[in-house]
């Protein structure tokens, strides 16, 4: 492509295109070509809509959830089918119908019951109970204001209170019932299993065979096409070595940067609280306000500040530490404490002071006072920041001459290697899968493949690995697909016939054994068969399967129930893991009061 546009876009051809792609430049400016619609509608819900910026938070939600619950075990490709990202759509549609009715039936959550609720959160916990200075720093860490964390929690615990009314009102006890007396039924049973692995051994795979496989699975048994590439790479990296440092520059970042070096005062305060709801009476507010006024009248009289804070605060988190809350910078506090805090001096004790969570008495414990680390102290950090900063303005300048030289010579990346001074790399074979070193990043295995670069050994353009790291290749070396010859796969393929054709005996030989089971032979004799495994009196419920094969645990509840002391056969056909026989001669119904009661015979 890029190749029949540069040598066909020259002459009056060039100037037509020039101005095709101006006029709606001129008239739009160039953010009309990026600029999308962000308003698209995905799903409507009665007059609400689920808008297309909406369902990509919620599939990222989603995506962040599955791989943490999950881990290593999950697979990619399940966030990209529609059943999944119907599940994501459903979800948001359910949020908004149990809005709209909690709106409809005026169904609120309580103060107290929102409150309750937080205090029970685990990552709010002190070595007291519920610190309420560690749950403003969590939710400051997280990047939440108090009072949007409470909205959300009280939402999100309506939603759940609103599910659980529903799924309660939809499930009719006798389904309940019957649903426990099928988790609780009891099977008592023997099986075997005709193990194809135990028959590998014992089959063969004739020649005949063996080329007949080769010949009609050939596709299977080809080497891939592979190549190697030589190619430049530019890159901030690389460049940071070639820079020098200078004094002055070393001053004047410091001198810029002077806040990162700074450690804040941060002050180790006490307080006793005197809780009361920021919407109580007036009666309510002026009784704690008298008391925290006592209790501040006898710590200036002398009285323990700590000895009063374990009797009368009303913080979890610290009251049983004398009120101490440690050390904090500004900005852990809300403001009406922290202005009272930073107002004090060492020792000092402030009047009662508001806020929403009641009246706090603050003492002033100790001061740590601003640090500031000397030019000497942040050298390694200031000599990593500048070379890395004149590092990505160096190539921002180089960049340019780095993509115009590999277009302009396509022939060659030795222009564009000397001018940048870059060495002119080779890498290892390898495939469209990628492969060691530089052909580890798919976008290089990606732009080595592509027909122009491939079939015509030119330049591929700048590919950029990272926002300051650029690649451009050429093909110096090319093997196409090859079959490998029978020799070197004939022990690949022997492997696998001989897994089909024990499979194959196992189905056999297990059809064979159920007749002769049926006909009154018991399961144990056939024991001594070879790639038989024998398993005797396992009993066994639907939710306690005994590590029995669940195909296995689900025929035997399938079966009839037996009758005048004759076991029940079924054979079930395992795939790779061969044929089983399941003798069922024992059965009870579940439920009751103790369903985990011996079987009846």
């Amino acid at each position: 492509m890029l190749a029949t546009i540069r040598e066909k876009i020259q002459g009056w051809f060039a100037t037509v295109v020039v101005l095709i792609i101006g006029i709606p430049f001129a008239f739009w400016g160039i953010d009309s070509y990026f600029n999308a619609d962000s308003s698209l509608i995905v799903a409507e819900v009665g007059d609400a809509e689920i808008t297309q910026e909406a369902y990509r938070d919620a599939l990222e939600r989603q995506r962040q959830a599955m791989r943490q619950f999950l881990g290593r075990n999950v697979d990619p490709r399940m966030f990209e089918t529609p059943a999944f990202k119907t599940q994501v759509v459903n979800q948001l549609a359910d949020e908004i119908l149990i809005a709209r009715y909690a709106h409809d039936t005026d169904y609120a959550l309580s103060d107290q019951s929102l409150r309750q609720k937080i205090r029970e959160i685990p990552q709010f916990q002190g070595a007291a109970g519920f610190d309420a200075k560690r749950y403003e720093e969590v939710l400051r860490g997280s990047g939440l204001s108090v009072a949007a964390f409470e909205r959300n929690m009280r939402e999100d615990a309506m939603a759940a209170q609103i599910r659980a009314g529903f799924m309660q009102a939809i499930v009719p006890a006798a389904d309940v019932e019957r649903f426990v007396q099928l988790q609780t039924q009891k099977r008592e049973f023997s099986y075997v299993i005709v193990a194809p692995e135990k028959l590998t051994e014992t089959v063969k795979a004739p020649e005949e065979l063996i080329n007949n496989y080769y010949e009609s699975h050939g596709d299977e048994f080809k080497t891939p096409e592979r190549v190697r590439v030589e190619y430049i790479r530019l890159s901030a990296d690389a460049l940071t070595k070639k820079l020098t440092i200078t004094e002055e520059e070393l001053r004047k970042l410091y001198e810029e940067e002077m806040n990162r070096f700074v450690t804040p005062e941060e002050r180790r305060a006490s307080h006793i609280l005197i809780d009361v709801d920021a919407k109580a009476p007036e009666a309510e507010q002026k009784k704690a306000l008298a008391v925290a006024q006592d209790l501040h009248s006898q710590i200036v009289k002398g009285a323990d500040f700590a000895a009063l804070a374990r009797k009368h605060s009303k913080d979890p988190g610290s009251a049983g530490k004398g009120g101490d809350l440690g050390f904090s910078k500004k900005g852990a506090f809300v403001p009406e404490f922290e202005r009272a805090l930073f107002a004090l001096k060492p020792g000092g004790v402030s009047e009662p002071v508001k806020t929403q969570y009641g009246y706090h008495i603050i003492k002033l414990v100790d001061i740590k006072p601003e640090v500031r680390k000397s030019l000497a102290q942040a050298r390694p950090e200031l000599e990593t920041m500048l070379r890395t900063r004149k590092a990505e303005e160096r190539f921002f300048e180089l960049s340019q001459t780095f993509q115009n030289s590999v277009y302009e010579h396509p022939e060659s990346l030795r222009p564009a290697a000397e001018a940048l001074g870059l060495p002119v790399q080779q890498s290892e074979w390898f495939t469209r899968q990628g492969g060691a070193g530089i052909a580890a990043n798919p976008k290089v295995a990606e732009a080595a493949f592509d027909p122009e670069v491939l079939a015509q050994q030119r330049n591929s353009d700048a590919i950029e690995l990272a926002p300051t790291d650029f690649v451009a290749l050429r093909i110096v070396a090319r093997e196409p697909v090859a079959k490998l010859p029978l020799a070197e796969v004939k022990p690949q393929i022997i492997a696998r016939l001989k897994r089909e054709l024990a499979e194959a005996e196992a189905k056999k030989l297990g059809a064979a054994l159920l007749e002769r089971a049926r006909k009154g032979e018991a399961l144990a004799a056939f024991a001594r068969e070879p790639g038989v495994n024998y398993v005797a009196n396992k009993v066994v419920t639907r939710r306690d399967p005994q590590g029995v094969d669940g195909r296995i645990v689900e025929s035997a509840f399938k079966a009839a129930r037996p009758g005048n002391g004759a076991p029940v056969y079924e054979g079930i056909d395992l795939g790779a893991q061969g044929f089983a026989i399941v003798a069922v001669t024992r059965g009870e119904e579940g439920g009751g009061p103790n369903p985990d009661r011996p079987l009846k015979p």
